[in-house]
């Protein structure tokens, strides 16, 4: 299913993310090294690991949310840890959208005002047009007004994908976004997001254990090898 269905290619400048000598340590010790990787506007990449191995980790660094011990992470030339923490707050809301594993809908809300919420973050005015574009090029224009817990689990991923495209970010980060699905819809979920790569030119970062995306991403970086002794 492709983005681009009617006028809502939405047009993003020159995009990339990258990490360089990326370390961190939690207080208990536990520490990792990731591998250096870039993903230039337009490109995706898929990050996977067993459980435990930081993927989880690496992905709330680079959204901002964990301090790393040392390296760097840069979203369009912006150093996002030379950024005060409030600045790097509003730089998230404007810049990131993020794909949990845990939907964290508003449940006393319909689909529709649950991705109009993501506007709150950037303090720009919500588009209600834009929303119910987007939520129809996802095969979700009969679910304006169904509440996320009524959706069936493949309309709920592409729900919580409707929420983190519509506020037009330069980079969409996804956490485990397909190991709750079944076949199917994991294959159907893992394209979609190829598509908004693609059609949307934004750069895009997966991180999963489920080993059925592999086929699917042109690009992929395991982080088996990622947890330390120490650093």
């Amino acid at each position: 299913m492709g983005f681009c269905k009617r006028v809502i290619c939405f047009i993003f400048t020159a995009m990339s993310v990258k990490i360089t000598d990326l370390g961190f340590t939690y207080q208990d010790g536990e520490a990792f090294r990731f591998p250096n990787v870039e993903v230039e506007k337009g490109q995706s990449l898929l990050i996977t690991g067993p459980s435990g191995s930081g993927k989880s980790t690496l992905l709330h660094i680079m959204a901002g949310f964990l301090t790393p011990k040392e390296g760097d992470v840069r979203i369009d030339s912006q150093s996002i840890y030379q950024l005060s923490e409030s600045a790097r707050d509003a730089f998230r809301g404007e810049q990131i959208g993020m794909i949990f594993q845990q939907h964290h809908f508003v449940r006393a809300l319909s689909a529709l005002d649950n991705v109009l919420l993501a506007w709150i973050a950037t303090g720009r005015k919500p588009d209600e047009k834009m929303a119910k574009e987007i939520l129809s090029d996802l095969g979700l224009s009969s679910k304006f007004h169904e509440k996320p817990q009524n959706m069936s689990q493949g309309e709920q991923q592409r729900l919580s994908i409707a929420r983190a495209m519509v506020k037009k970010p330069a980079v969409v980060l996804a956490d485990e976004p397909t190991s709750s699905l079944d076949d199917a819809n994991a294959e159907s979920v893992g394209k979609l997001l190829i598509d908004l790569t693609q059609n949307h030119n934004v750069a895009l970062v997966v991180v999963t254990h489920d080993q059925r995306l592999k086929d699917i991403f042109p690009r992929s970086v395991s982080l088996a090898n990622a947890k330390m002794n120490s650093l």
